[in-house]
């Protein structure tokens, strides 16, 4: 791997070498800095004696959340990729026999001319880009090397494996859970690497990559054709907008509106009941205190006319629908009275809740009124 990495990357923080600081940083940083090292040094002291935190997990903790936060500015990232990048070329030299070695990194940076500390804050924006683009690209290259030489063994085989068994059991577990189909394939990318294919499914994907053509198919494509298969049992539909026409979309839009309908009244026993969609809590969850739970949709999209939804959402709306996973269910008087302090503070936040009636339009006009 080549030795340039050894340098800060991009992000990371100041060196706390004290000649690096002084080669680096004019008076003003360097006495910031030292009042900052002590201020950090004290509350050190007091969560470890006082609050019995070990002095490593609070420094990490909070130089973790520093930099993380994105104390870093871009002129540090610039200035560390600078350094790295300069390093990495002196090194080159050295191997091509054309220059001495530069030694370690943090003995190279204390022999830096000052020179070169101002000849970087003059650089403009676009420069100090493309040296942060350069030492990117040479990192994921050493990155490249180190992997094209790394030789896979009975341990790396049994790595892989633990970790496909891994990630099946998360998969079974989505599947049972949540209701998610899915497969996981996983292959040697390199014949260097000699552990053999992998490969985990749920029951309903298994099915459905057993029965279709595959061939010329982008995994997106074959994701789209998945969630097809879960919803309407047929394979070799692209995806559900694809195969449903506007005719069948507006037939399943009215099959959900009239089961949903026809389940509220049957809970009630009301026929005379019809759906009120657009004021849906307060002119059906809090006056007959129901609810209609399994709403695929949430949070996202709360309750609304099917109307409103496309073919794909009305398509997996029907399905919840006559499997039973989204129903009527009375609320009892603790359900119903979290369900009203939780709409209004929602009306409050969005005002999307208790929505105004219409005015109903006069049939008469003012005399003299005029259409604008």
């Amino acid at each position: 791997m080549n030795p340039g990495n050894s340098a800060a990357a991009p992000g990371s923080g100041p060196s706390n070498d004290h000649h690096i600081q002084n080669q680096l940083l004019d008076a003003a940083q360097l006495a910031f800095i030292n009042e900052t090292q002590a201020y950090l040094e004290a509350r050190t002291k007091y969560a470890e004696e006082t609050l019995k935190i070990k002095r490593s997990r609070f420094r990490q903790y909070v130089l973790g959340g520093i930099w993380m936060a994105g104390v870093v500015s871009h002129e540090t990232n610039s200035w560390n990729a600078s350094l790295s990048n300069a390093y990495s070329a002196e090194f080159k030299k050295y191997q091509a026999g054309q220059g001495p070695h530069p030694g370690q990194y943090h003995e190279w940076v204390k022999k830096l001319p000052k020179t070169f500390a101002a000849e970087h804050k003059l650089k403009s924006a676009e420069e100090k880009a493309a040296i942060v683009k350069e030492f990117e690209e040479r990192r994921r290259q050493d990155e490249k090397d180190e992997l094209d030489a790394r030789k896979a063994g009975s341990g790396f085989t049994r790595h892989i494996k633990s970790t496909v068994e891994r990630m099946a059991n998360l998969l079974k577990d989505l599947h049972v859970t949540g209701g998610v189909e899915g497969v996981i394939i996983v292959s040697p990318g390199k014949t260097s690497l000699p552990f053999p294919p992998y490969a985990s499914a749920t029951e309903e994907a298994s099915k459905f990559f057993s029965s279709m053509t595959l061939a010329r198919k982008t995994p997106l494509m074959l994701a789209k054709i998945l969630e097809g298969w879960a919803i309407t049992g047929i394979a070799e539909v692209l995806d559900i907008d694809g195969f449903i026409s506007p005719t069948a979309s507006n037939k399943i839009r009215d099959l959900c509106r009239e089961i949903i309908r026809l389940g509220l009244q049957k809970l009630l026993g009301l026929e005379t009941i019809n759906m009120n969609y657009r004021n849906f809590d307060r002119e059906i969850v809090e006056a007959y205190s129901v609810d209609l739970v399994g709403w695929p949709f949430l949070p996202d999209l709360r309750v609304t006319n099917p109307d409103n939804l496309d073919a794909r959402q009305r398509a997996i709306l029907h399905k919840a629908l006559r499997e039973g996973t989204c129903r009527w269910e009375r609320l009892t008087n603790v359900q119903l009275e979290a369900r009203k302090i939780e709409n209004q503070h929602r009306q409050e936040q969005f005002g999307d809740v208790y929505i105004a009636r219409k005015q109903r339009a006069s049939k008469k006009r003012a005399i003299g009124e005029v259409e604008a």
